[in-house]
């Protein structure tokens, strides 16, 4: 079991009831639309941030341990160095695209343009946290890292909504923005803090050497698996907000997302702390079937009770939002279900991945992605979040069962890494 597995979860599923309390907090302050508008930017924002990630998250637990195992810590020290100038560079860029494109049509969508600059501004630092936490799980700092994001973070949040509420200060997506971006910076400060403290001393100093093409094309292939997954995540509340123009059920849809995410977020915290098992198992002869066991009865069991009990609370948590939330019950059943499973089988893509089976994990991720965003943008018409919710469990759930009869049809042909 991968060091500080359970501390982790725990973190993980502390920070996620945190979330839901600073979403909650937010929702409080902000009108049903307005926090429709956040819902919306917020969702844009995560699939901005994957982009600009470029895939060397997943990427550096594999490079750092090549490195080390392969006695050329010189190529680590490299990749540490680039991946957080060339993330930063890309968010630049993405911001002015995304700002000036949204700035030509704001007046056809439910978000409003100063809404969707303030959060989008965000961007550079919420690129630059998911990248530093999958570098601290290489370092051995993954339960630090899961703590900053987990509970430092949302603590900001509802530290500051809590200041406004209590004071009547009217904060508008704007100001929600800013207590993000104060989030995202206390995330990025606690996890450089946990990697300083636990980096290897050859990774510390010393020349570099720099192959920035070659991580690039590596990270590329990791990363679009993970950016069509986030474009089947967050797309339902971006078309709630742009094709929809449905900013009060872009916000039923953004409060149910947030509190299904919880297990899911628990699966995640755990997946960052396996990669280094996983990337183990990709450059030595580790059976993927060892792993899996491990990792069914330490994430997948938890992760589904989480669920259930999720579930039997629903009505009594979006009673605590407002009337106006109440009717996102059905959504959150929806969603629930798509987490759960999404969560306690999210290991496979990943051992694919790491077992050079990315092609097939692409392709079918991008298969379903566009079959999902197709039956969100249809069904939302008819029963808006409700709609757009039970589009993307279809795509989730036929991906991952997909997924799980390639392994059980070729698993003897991958139980260890092919030659190359």
């Amino acid at each position: 079991m991968p060091r500080g597995l359970l501390a982790a979860q725990a973190y993980a599923l502390v920070g996620a009831l945190l979330a839901v309390l600073a979403a909650f907090l937010i929702a409080q302050i902000l009108s049903p639309s307005a926090y429709g508008e956040y819902g919306a930017s917020v969702g844009v924002l995560t699939i901005a941030a994957t982009f600009c990630v470029f895939g060397l998250g997943t990427t550096a637990p594999l490079e750092i341990r090549k490195s080390l195992d392969r006695g050329t810590p010189e190529r680590a020290r490299g990749f540490m160095r680039f991946a957080p100038i060339a993330i930063l560079i890309g968010a630049g860029v993405a911001i002015a695209i995304l700002v000036g494109s949204h700035a030509l049509i704001h007046r056809s969508t439910a978000v409003r343009l100063e809404s969707f600059a303030a959060v989008i501004a965000v961007l550079p630092l919420f690129a630059l946290g998911k990248y530093l936490g999958a570098e601290a799980a290489a370092h051995g700092a993954g339960v630090s890292a899961s703590f900053a994001r987990n509970v430092l973070a949302p603590t900001i949040m509802i530290v500051g909504a809590s200041i406004a509420l209590t004071f009547g200060i009217d904060l508008s997506v704007v100001g929600a923005a800013t207590l993000l971006a104060l989030s995202q910076i206390t995330l990025c400060v606690g996890i450089w803090i946990g990697i300083r403290r636990s980096k290897s001393p050859d990774l510390t100093e010393g020349p570099r050497s720099y192959t920035a093409s070659a991580w690039l094309r590596t990270g590329v292939v990791f990363a679009v698996p993970t950016f069509w997954g986030v474009v089947l995540d967050k797309g339902g509340i971006v078309l709630l907000g742009w094709l929809h123009v449905d900013a009060v059920g872009a916000a039923r849809y953004f409060a149910a997302s947030t509190i299904a995410m919880v297990p899911f977020i628990v699966a995640r915290a755990s997946l960052t702390l396996f990669n280094p098992a996983i990337a183990d198992m990709a450059t030595r002869t580790t059976d993927h079937k060892t792993i899996a066991q491990i990792w069914w009865t330490r994430t997948g069991i938890p992760v589904i009770g989480i669920g259930v009990a999720l579930a039997a609370a629903g009505p009594f948590i979006l009673r605590l939002y407002g009337p106006a939330y109440e009717a996102a019950y059905p959504t959150l059943l929806v969603m629930l279900l798509l987490y759960c499973i999404s969560g306690a089988f999210g290991i496979v893509s990943r051992t694919l991945q790491y077992l050079n089976r990315s092609k097939i994990v692409n392709y079918y991720l991008t298969g379903w992605a566009i079959a999902g965003l197709a039956m969100m943008a249809l069904l939302g018409f008819r029963w808006s979040a409700f709609g757009v919710a039970v589009g993307q469990a279809i795509a989730f759930v036929g991906y991952q069962l997909m997924l799980l009869v390639y392994m059980r049809r070729h698993g003897d042909e991958i139980s260890s890494p092919p030659t190359v």
